[in-house]
């Protein structure tokens, strides 16, 4: 994977628009409907798993919590636990020690796509994340996000290595260890996890945050993206932890069409990278709480 990279409350992630496409384009009349609607902040996704049973997650709990459909195998290091006090009950991703996604065979972690309930042209996603005590962050590994993809396109073609085009993007996030990046040190780095037409690495592009998670304490992160106009680099690119504004990317990228929208939830919770060197050494679980996905921040 290179190691793209770019400083938080900065200019990130610049592209170069071909002289074919740099013109300015007008919005359409249904480009302004759809930008009204959106001006209403709508709730698409909420789900803090206070109604959810305990123990091993069902694929029926799953969908009835954040969508979509998965199989019980894809749930194999998914539960719901009650941790008691005002927190109550969580979402809990179990990592295996010496494994990373699909390596040894099997399912370690989660990779789930939901559809959100409508296409937008922005939206944020926001929750709580608490890595267990003493979690071993080894080289990294992915966080939930949003993406979109055109229509009749898999959801799975803006991730997993290569260039999407113009068949769509993905925003995932990521904690990346000091061995991965020589910039995520001394401890680990959240970043924004991009995936477009215009990405510079073939494993996608971090943007970084310049902050850290902290085992066994609560964190709130948000990611905002808003598309760009078709043939113009304008979209943006938002994101805060626990509540303080981390990134602020105004020239981005997501889509070559205008038929690419926000249109799926990412939830995806594992270690990797594609090769063993980012297991970890020892067993650990991450925490999720109050998930919500809005059409703005």
């Amino acid at each position: 994977m290179l190691r793209h990279v770019s400083s938080a409350l900065a200019v990130a992630l610049t592209f170069a628009v071909p002289a074919a496409t740099a013109a300015a384009v007008q919005p359409s009349a249904a480009d302004s409907v759809t930008a009204r609607a959106e001006s209403q902040k709508t709730t698409l996704i909420f789900a803090d798993f206070e109604s959810a049973p305990t123990g091993r997650m069902s694929p029926a709990t799953f969908t009835k919590e954040l969508g979509g459909t998965v199989s019980s195998y894809s749930l194999d290091d998914s539960s719901v636990v009650d941790t008691g006090g005002h927190r109550g009950k969580v979402y809990r991703i179990h990592l295996e020690k010496g494994t990373i996604r699909d390596n040894p065979s099997g399912n370690h972690g989660i990779v789930a796509v939901s559809e959100l309930s409508r296409k937008v042209n922005q939206a944020c996603i926001r929750y709580r994340v608490r890595f267990s005590k003493d979690f071993d962050f080894s080289l990294g590994g992915k966080l939930p996000g949003l993406e979109g993809v055109a229509p009749g396109v898999s959801p799975s073609v803006p991730a997993g290595g290569g260039n999407p085009g113009d068949k769509g993007w993905s925003g995932r996030m990521m904690w990346v260890g000091p061995e991965a990046y020589s910039w995520a040190g001394p401890v680990n780095m959240a970043v924004s996890y991009m995936y477009g037409p215009e990405q510079e690495s073939t494993y996608g592009d971090n943007v970084r945050w310049n902050e850290a998670f902290g085992d066994g304490r609560w964190h709130r992160v948000k990611q905002c993206y808003r598309m760009n106009t078709v043939g113009r680099s304008n979209g943006k690119l938002r994101a805060w932890m626990d509540r303080e504004k981390v990134l602020e990317v105004t020239d981005h990228v997501y889509r070559l069409r205008k038929d690419v929208h926000v249109s799926h939830l990412m939830w995806d919770v594992f270690r990797g990278g594609g090769t063993l060197d980012w297991a970890g050494s020892r067993d650990g679980h991450i925490d999720f709480d109050n998930v919500k996905v809005t059409t703005r921040s």
